[in-house]
């Protein structure tokens, strides 16, 4: 990445949910990342009373798991959370030259904080606060449903 970044004007990194990496909790597949591949040992404790084998994707089982307690979800959104702020953290420090990190989404961070539909969902001010300082600029943008519909992903 280093040498992608060295000879770039700026490297804008759009800030994305948590929900789709592998963490301590689940494996997502490497490349199609939004596919649950496995519950680790440290999950299956959490939610004895669910069958990790009827998901496919991350979406769906972190809706069951919220849905089935919340309260147990915590323990889940505080591993998710730590995830990011450390992959953040790894990939802001390798980028040389300026870097941008962008949040472009429909709603606030605070909004999307704890909204699975949100795009990013799980990431809150306190966690961007955590990665901004690593990056040259950080921009944030709130745009109307509309805007974001005309956004290429």
């Amino acid at each position: 990445m280093r040498d992608v970044t060295t000879k770039a004007a700026a490297s804008v990194i759009r800030i994305t949910s948590p929900r789709n990496m592998s963490n301590r909790f689940y494996r997502v597949h490497p490349r199609r990342n939004d596919r649950f591949v496995d519950a680790s040992a440290l999950l299956r404790p959490i939610y004895r009373d669910v069958d990790f084998a009827e998901f496919n994707f991350t979406n769906h089982m972190l809706q069951r798991l919220i849905t089935i307690s919340p309260e147990r979800f915590e323990t889940v959104l505080d591993e998710l959370r730590s995830a990011w702020v450390a992959r953040m953290r790894l990939v802001l420090s390798q980028i040389q030259g300026k870097s941008i990190l962008l949040w472009a989404s429909d709603m606030s961070p605070e909004d999307a904080d704890c909204n699975l539909d949100a795009e990013p969902a799980f990431v809150n001010r306190a966690m961007l606060e955590e990665v901004a300082s690593l990056a040259t600029h950080y921009v944030e943008v709130v745009a109307s449903q509309e805007a974001m519909a005309m956004s290429i992903n």
